[in-house]
């Protein structure tokens, strides 16, 4: 029986994206928001002249929290943000793409300015007439030169605590390896991880090592517990009554050495691998060649290959000298201030100028189901 909801459910959710769904029925909700923030807004002095801007025209929000992180990123930057006026895409901002209209440079505007120094385009084909660049979903696509792929960003709420601006750079941990999450097997057992990434989904892993090391498995049951007063090999927060909220979260992460970081529902790619990165936790994973440029196994993370394999590296985590495990969480840290932080990211993109097409974006279920019908299509061939 439960074999058959977590069939149906995914059929669903290839069917309609699930945060689309939660939108259309908060639409009339979000207008009467919308327009709120839209008169905060156009009652702001107008964008500076003389100060970059980047210029976004869109028309829906599939691309939801990770729309938000990109254009928070160029505000953080020091650029204008600046989006067109368009009542049917800001009447649907919902969740946290709403935070957009709250963002300090940001600014509506009826046409693309003469001195955008980026224009994109949500139409490939608005893109192509006015040289500008095309924002696409369809983001596990290969690599090419005039694309660049917006890289996995931390959970939206982690960008607004106080300990972003002061991350520690204690390099060695009370916890050996951690992971916090749900493991609730309706939602973390999707066939698409197995059947289009060819991954494991987070219920095997978490069971695997579970399973493999019960003596040195600490599990909290409650929320009092997930402050371990010594030092842990393996500290697993899976119990819903030990739920670590974001912040609680984010500062047992600091205390980690490493990271298990399994997939999500639908796709391999999950905040919380680059909250690791961020924290120097070195992430030990699956999918090192879904980042641009690919993780380094050995270097800045720890890959395996399958259950057998994972057993095999915690063992060796687990028996790792310190000055070792020191080296990997700087190498890993240093990965995410070059690669994943939001100053890296946009000068990654201004760098490729004019030379640069396609932003490719996540939008969760509308990118994996793109990537699936391509492998269907292959298969047919």
């Amino acid at each position: 029986m439960e074999n058959l909801l977590i069939r149906i459910r995914n059929r669903v959710y290839r069917l309609v994206r699930y945060e689309s769904l939660c939108e259309f029925f908060h639409i009339p909700q979000c207008y009467k928001e919308s327009l709120v923030e839209y008169h905060a807004v156009a009652n702001r002095p107008f964008y500076r002249v003389g100060q970059p801007a980047v210029y976004f025209d869109l028309k829906d929000n599939r691309f939801h929290r990770y729309l938000y992180a990109l254009l928070m990123f160029f505000d953080r930057a020091g650029y204008q943000v600046l989006l067109r006026k368009r009542w049917l895409f800001l009447g649907r901002l919902s969740l946290y793409s709403r935070m957009i209209m709250r963002l300090e440079n940001m600014h509506l505007v009826d046409r693309p300015p003469v001195q955008a120094c980026l224009r994109v385009y949500q139409s490939s084909g608005q893109a192509k007439v006015d040289q500008g660049i095309h924002l696409a979903e369809d983001y596990f696509t290969p690599a090419e030169g005039n694309t660049f792929h917006v890289p996995m960003t931390m959970h939206p709420d982690v960008y607004l605590l106080p300990l972003y601006h002061e991350r520690s750079r204690k390099l060695s941990g009370e916890i050996r390896l951690f992971f916090a999450g749900n493991v609730d097997p309706v939602r973390y057992t999707s066939p698409l991880i197995s059947k289009v990434f060819n991954k494991l989904s987070r219920v095997e892993l978490v069971n695997t090592v579970i399973q493999a090391y019960p003596a040195d498995v600490v599990i909290p049951r409650t929320r009092a517990e997930c402050k371990p007063d010594q030092p842990v090999a393996i500290f697993m927060a899976v119990d819903p009554k030990a739920y670590l909220d974001v912040s609680a979260f984010m500062e047992t992460m600091g205390k980690s050495d490493f990271y298990l970081a399994p997939p999500g529902v639908s796709m391999p790619l999950c905040h919380n691998i680059v909250e690791a990165m961020f924290m120097g936790t070195v992430p030990v994973l699956q999918y090192p060649e879904l980042f641009e440029p690919q993780l380094e196994d050995n270097v800045n993370c720890i890959v395996f290959k399958d259950q057998e394999d994972l057993r095999r590296r915690v063992s060796e985590i687990l028996a790792m000298p310190p000055s070792r495990v020191t080296e990997l969480r700087q190498q890993s840290m240093t990965y995410y201030d070059q690669f994943l932080s939001p100053e890296s990211v946009v000068r990654q993109i201004m760098e490729r100028g004019k030379n640069l097409r396609t932003l490719c974006l996540l939008s969760e279920q509308g990118s994996v189901e793109m990537l699936r019908r391509r492998l269907s299509r292959k298969e047919r061939d």
